[in-house]
């Protein structure tokens, strides 16, 4: 009798180990952020190691986005995952809100932070959970975008956005014409979507290719296609 029941998925060390580091980078950058360590102390040793660890920070988000969308370009759509990404951020941030008002941190008369609290991706309390809703609720349809181009095409489209979000703005500074905001924003997310799913189309070339020259190799050697693993290891 085959045993029906499927595996667990895996989880990859490498990618797993990488966005525990993009995590410790994002709350260094957090505190150096509400820190005065970047402003205070001009000339000391303390003040270029800090600037010298937030550098080297700077790209945690990017880093971030584009592990997250190195595997939603290969996973399926799920609306509850959508909804339960909208629960927990509401049960988050209203959670946040009663206890700053319970602890008189939040006045009552500050009915902004009320709504911002209780609709936080439309108010945009937090530009991360906003640009990341928006970017969760429309991967299916860049996707369904990925699987139905070319590599020759996903490579121009991947050139084309690096250079509408990355360069022009570098060129044009500070006059902000595409609303990039430094790459605080769903279109800049939107690029590292389409690089982070190209780097993985690569790769899994790269992988057929090496396995088909390690079966042809094998076959040389004597023995028979459908009974040569094709290198486990990739």
């Amino acid at each position: 009798m085959e045993n029906t029941l499927k595996k667990p998925a895996v989880r990859q060390g490498n990618f797993e180990l990488l966005r525990i580091v993009a995590m410790i980078m994002i709350v260094t950058l957090h505190y150096f952020g509400y820190d005065n360590l970047l402003i205070e102390r001009q000339g000391s040793t303390t003040y270029y190691v800090s600037w010298v660890l937030d550098a080297l920070c700077f790209g945690a988000v990017n880093l971030y986005v584009l592990i997250s969308g190195y595997f939603t370009s290969s996973t399926k759509f799920k609306l509850n995952k959508i909804l339960d990404l909208w629960i927990q951020i509401i049960v988050l941030t209203s959670g946040s809100y009663i206890i700053a008002r319970l602890t008189g941190i939040v006045s009552p008369k500050d009915t902004k932070a009320l709504y911002r609290s209780f609709f936080p991706v439309t108010r945009n309390a937090y530009w991360f959970i906003t640009a990341y809703f928006v970017f969760c609720a429309i991967a299916p349809f860049l996707v369904w975008v990925v699987n139905n181009i070319t590599q020759r095409q996903h490579k121009t489209v991947c050139l084309t956005l690096v250079f509408i979000t990355s360069v022009l703005p570098t060129v044009f500074y500070p006059h902000d014409w595409l609303y990039i905001k430094k790459g605080y924003s769903i279109i800049w997310f939107i690029t590292l979507y389409f690089v982070a799913s190209y780097i993985k189309k690569i790769r899994q070339l790269q992988k057929i290719a090496v396995r088909i020259f390690c079966r042809v190799r094998s076959i040389r050697n004597g023995g028979a296609w459908n009974k040569i693993p094709a290198c486990p290891h990739l």
